[in-house]
C-alpha cells in the first residue's frame, strides 16, 4: 500500500523479488561460514603452536650445543 510520501515523490514502493531474498540470504551464509573458517584456522594455529613449542626448544638446543648437525 503506498503511503503519502511515495505518492508525492511519484514512487511506487518496491516488492522483493525472490532472486533478491536468494542473494541476500547467500551472502549472509558466506559471512559466516568465512567467519567460522576464520575461527577454526585461528584455533588450530593456535593448538599446532602449542605442540611444537616443546620440539622447537628442543632444536634450538640442540643447534646452539652442535651447530654442524643441524646444517
Amino acid at each position: 500500500m503506498p503511503t503519502k510520501k511515495h505518492l508525492d515523490c511519484g514512487l511506487e514502493p518496491r516488492e522483493k523479488t525472490p532472486s533478491q531474498h536468494v542473494w541476500r540470504v547467500a551472502s549472509i551464509a558466506i559471512l559466516i561460514s568465512s567467519a567460522l573458517l576464520a575461527v577454526i584456522v585461528i584455533e588450530s594455529n593456535q593448538s599446532i603452536r602449542k605442540v611444537n613449542k616443546p620440539l622447537l626448544k628442543a632444536y634450538e638446543t640442540e643447534a646452539h650445543v652442535n651447530p654442524l648437525k643441524t646444517g
